[in-house]
């Protein structure tokens, strides 16, 4: 039986558009761990666009009321000057650390950002792997990569 966890780490941005495309998901009935800054920003210049919006958990379980959150403060991390790589690897660390805590164990994690918009590949035939629970090949890996640019990483858990 497949157990899917669904990891969203980053800042919030347009995930109040994207996460409609995450019905990819709904035959797995996954599990979402969230895990954001306690503000959001989109700047523009050029089109004057300049807004920050406080992200509480009432703006995430507006779209995911089940999931698991976790926000940071943006700025205790701006004070410290970390790289954008270094701060998403803090959010991938704090999400994975929100499924540790739950205790919960899953055969497969995707990890993606808030606000990247999943591509629906015709029939999910990249994502069969998932529902039937079969191996993936790197030839396979890779067209799975390249059709849905959208996450980081899919891993496939199995026990020894």
């Amino acid at each position: 039986m497949v157990k899917l966890a669904v990891l969203i780490c980053g800042e919030f941005r347009t995930f109040d558009l994207g996460y409609k495309t995450f019905g990819i998901f709904d035959k797995l009935e996954p599990e979402y761990y969230f895990s954001t800054w306690n503000q959001s920003s989109e700047v523009y210049e050029d089109k004057g666009i300049n807004y920050v919006k406080n992200i509480t958990e009432d703006t995430i379980k507006e779209f995911l009321p089940n999931s698991t959150i976790s926000i940071l403060n943006q700025q205790f991390y701006e004070d410290r000057k970390l790289s954008n790589t270094h701060k998403m690897f803090l959010h991938w660390k704090n999400a994975m650390n929100l499924v540790l805590e739950s205790g919960k164990e899953y055969t497969h994690i995707f990890i993606t950002r808030p606000d990247i918009w999943l591509h629906r590949v015709d029939n999910q035939e990249h994502f069969n792997f998932i529902e039937n629970n079969t191996d993936r090949s790197e030839e396979h890996t890779s067209e799975l990569q390249s059709h849905s640019f959208i996450s980081y990483a899919v891993f496939c858990l199995k026990k020894k």
